[in-house]
């Protein structure tokens, strides 16, 4: 069986870029990008998954309080060059030379 990614967790993004994985959280909700409380807390703003920056997927989850279904945001290849010029403009990257 063959899974087809559909972008990568925003922890694995700030890893790759250089950023501390809270921090770039963090940033993404006091910007407005993310859901900033509730049960839905760090769930994009339905804006930007219709922008087709991410996508979100569903975890069903089992516990001993019975069914939770869990949202996990992931950024599409679209987001993440989307989100990289925002970081740079936002000074949290610095831009690489090209040689």
């Amino acid at each position: 069986r063959v899974s087809v990614a559909k972008g990568i967790l925003i922890g694995n993004f700030a890893k790759v870029v250089g950023l501390k994985q809270n921090a770039l959280f963090a940033w993404l909700r006091e910007n407005g990008i993310l859901i900033a409380s509730g049960g839905r807390k760090n769930v994009p703003f339905q804006q930007y998954i219709n922008a087709g920056y991410f996508t979100v997927r569903e975890v069903v989850l089992d516990d001993e309080d019975g069914y939770q279904i869990r949202l996990t945001p992931q950024l599409t290849g679209k987001g993440q060059q989307w989100l990289t010029r925002k970081l740079l403009d936002a000074g949290l990257l610095k831009p690489v030379a090209a040689e």
